[in-house]
C-alpha cells in the first residue's frame, strides 16, 4: 500500500503529541538477547573451548581458533587505492597478553556496524559506562550499568521542519559528548541534537556538491570546546574542512578549501591554529588556520589515509593509513617519521591516544587492535586479538571499547587498563611544550 506524504505527516503530527524532541526509545538487555560474556569465566588459556566472544570454536566453528586466525592473517586481502608492493617493517617488542590491558567484558548481540567501510570512528564513549555507536541504520546509546540501549529516532523531532530531507537522511560519521550529538550525512546533510534540552537542528546539505551534485559525504566530525564555547569540525569530501559556532550551524566560522577530498581533521591541542589533515592522498598535511595554507607536507606513507590523532603533549602527531602503518612525527622536525608502527593483517582505521600520553592505539579495519607503550619509546606493545570487522574504538580514562561486527557474534568490547594511569604521568609533564 502507498501512503502519501499527507497521510505520513499525519502519522508524524500523532506521534509528536506524545513525545516533542527527537523521539527516543529504549530496550534491555533481555529483550534484544544481549549477553554478556565475562572474561573472569574465560580460560585464557583455552580459547578453542570458549573465547573472549563467547565463541565455541571446537563445537561452532570446527576449526582451531589458532589455525583460523592463522590462516586469515595469511589470505586477508585490505582494500588499497594502489596495487604496489608494501613494505613489511619489523614489529616491535610484543608484551604479554593483559600487560597493559585485560578484555573486561563482550556485549554479545549489540550490532555496531559503520555505514562506510572506510569510515570507522563510529565508537564513542562520554563515560566509563556510557558508549554511543552506529548500528541498525540508527544512533545507539549503550549503557553498561543499566544493561540497556537507548535509540534516537530523528524523524520524530518535533523542531526539524523540514521532515521530507530528513526521511531520507543517511549518516556517514558523528560526534558526541556529554551533552548534545552530531551527525554526518552522505549527501551533505547535517543534524545537530541537545540530549539535554531534546532539541534539534538539521541542514539539508552543507557541503559544495563536488564529487556529487546531491551533496558531498561528511566524513568527520568532532564536537570540542574552546573556552566556554563549543564548536564542531566537519571534514568533507568537497574538500572542505568546516569550523562551526555550534550557536550558529547555517553558517562556519571558517573554511578551509584542500586539494582533495577530505577524510579527517584535527586541530592540536595546544595550538589552536594548527590543523592537521588526512585526505584522498598519500601524504598527510599540517595548515597553518590563520592564514588556511599548508605549512607541512608528511611524506612516509604510500596509500591514501583515514585517521589521525594528536598527543595531548601537541608534539606528536599519529597517523594511519591503508598501507598498514603507523607513523609517528614530531612537528619540531618533520624531516621524516620518528617511528613507524607496522600492522598485524589490514589497513590502519583509526588511531587514538590515552589522555595522560602514556599509550597509543591503533585498530586496524579488522580482527586487531593494537596498544604501544609510549613510556617504552614505542618499543613495546600489547595485541588484542579478536575476530570480527571492527567498527570503531575510543578511550575513556583508563577504558577502552570496540565495536567487533561480525555475524551471530556482533558486539561491543570492554577493555580495562591494568597499570595506573599515574605510572605514566611523569611521561606526559615531560613532553608537554
Amino acid at each position: 500500500m502507498i501512503y502519501s506524504v499527507e497521510l505520513q505527516e499525519k502519522q508524524r503530527q500523532l506521534l509528536l503529541q506524545k513525545q516533542k524532541g527527537a523521539a527516543t526509545g529504549e530496550l534491555s538487555f533481555n529483550q534484544l538477547n544481549v549477553k554478556v560474556i565475562d572474561a573472569k569465566n574465560v580460560n585464557p588459556q583455552n580459547l578453542n573451548a570458549y573465547d573472549y566472544q563467547g565463541i565455541s570454536w571446537a563445537q561452532v566453528a570446527g576449526i582451531h581458533r589458532n589455525l583460523y586466525i592463522e590462516d586469515r592473517k595469511q589470505n586477508y586481502q585490505p582494500y588499497r587505492q594502489y596495487q604496489n608492493q608494501l613494505i613489511k617493517h619489523k614489529q616491535p617488542n610484543r608484551v604479554a597478553d593483559g600487560k597493559y590491558f585485560q578484555i573486561q567484558k563482550y556485549y554479545q548481540g549489540l550490532k555496531p556496524k559503520n555505514t562506510h567501510f572506510q569510515l570507522k570512528d563510529c565508537v564513542q564513549a562520554v563515560s566509563h559506562h556510557d558508549v554511543y555507536f552506529m548500528g541498525n541504520e540508527r544512533l545507539n546509546h549503550l549503557s553498561t550499568l543499566r544493561e540497556n540501549i537507548r535509540y534516537f529516532d530523528l524523524l520524530n523531532d518535533s523542531n526539524i521542519q523540514d521532515w521530507e530531507s530528513l526521511r531520507q537522511f543517511r549518516y556517514a560519521c558523528f560526534s558526541v559528548d556529554d551533552e548534545c550529538f552530531a551527525l554526518g550525512g552522505f549527501k551533505g546533510g547535517l543534524y545537530f541534537h541537545n540530549i539535554t534540552t531534546k532539541k534539534g537542528q538539521y541542514l539539508k546539505n552543507i557541503t559544495k556538491n563536488y564529487t556529487d551534485p546531491e551533496g558531498d559525504t561528511i566524513n568527520f566530525l568532532k564536537i570540542y570546546k574552546e573556552g566556554n564555547n563549543k564548536k564542531l569540525i566537519s571534514a568533507q569530501n568537497d574538500r572542505y574542512v568546516n569550523i562551526y559556532d555550534l550557536e550558529c550551524l547555517y553558517q562556519p566560522k571558517q573554511s578551509v578549501k584542500c586539494t582533495n577530498s577530505v577524510n579527517v581533521a584535527k586541530l592540536n591541542p595546544i595550538e589552536s591554529d594548527l590543523l592537521a589533515i588526512f585526505a584522498d592522498q598519500q601524504n598527510p598535511e599540517l595548515i597553518d588556520l590563520r592564514s588556511n595554507e599548508v605549512i607541512a607536507s608528511l611524506q612516509g606513507h604510500s596509500d591514501f589515509g583515514l585517521t589521525l590523532d594528536w598527543n595531548p603533549n601537541g608534539v606528536t602527531l599519529c597517523t594511519g593509513n591503508q598501507d598498514g602503518t603507523a607513523l609517528i612525527w614530531d612537528i619540531r622536525n618533520l624531516s621524516q617519521q620518528v617511528h613507524t608502527l607496522q600492522g598485524n593483517m589490514g589497513n590502519i582505521s583509526q588511531v587514538k591516544f590515552d589522555p595522560t600520553g602514556s599509550y597509543l592505539v591503533s585498530m586496524e579495519c579488522s580482527d586487531y587492535l593494537n596498544i604501544y607503550d609510549i613510556y617504552s619509546n614505542y618499543q613495546n606493545f600489547q595485541v588484542i586479538n579478536y575476530i570480527g570487522a571492527s567498527t570503531g574504538f575510543d578511550i575513556y580514562q583508563d577504558k577502552i571499547f570496540v565495536g567487533i561486527h561480525i555475524n551471530d557474534y556482533n558486539g561491543i568490547m570492554e577493555i580495562q587498563k591494568t597499570k595506573p594511569i599515574s605510572e605514566h604521568q611523569s611521561r606526559f609533564e615531560q613532553f608537554s611544550i
